[in-house]
């Protein structure tokens, strides 16, 4: 079984600044998946053992674009993550599409 880590960033936004008031955050989730899961991972292209981190972007069509970074992480790393965040402001639902079909 392995442990995925979801960490959310917000590359392009629309405030007044230009800056997510978030961003000095970690905004992350992690995850246990089962061999099955991860074979389902691989048919939908997203395969660690090619790459050590997968990125997908939400525009929003409002000025923000959303990013996810997906890694691998050991336990160890996985309760400090756990420790640190901040949550995932809600889009859990990213998560679960990634998880799903391989895209938000």
């Amino acid at each position: 079984m392995k442990i995925l880590c979801f960490i959310l960033s917000m590359p392009k936004n629309n405030s007044w600044n230009g800056k997510w008031t978030g961003e000095k955050n970690l905004f992350a989730r992690t995850k246990k998946i089962t061999k099955n899961k991860e074979k389902k991972l691989e048919i939908l292209g997203i395969d660690f053992k090619k790459k050590e981190k997968y990125y997908f972007t939400y525009d929003f069509q409002d000025g923000w674009i959303a990013k996810v970074t997906v890694k691998i992480v050991s336990n160890k790393e996985a309760k400090e993550i756990n420790k640190k965040t901040r949550g995932f402001c809600m889009y859990d639902w990213m998560i679960d599409n990634i998880l799903s079909n391989g895209k938000i």
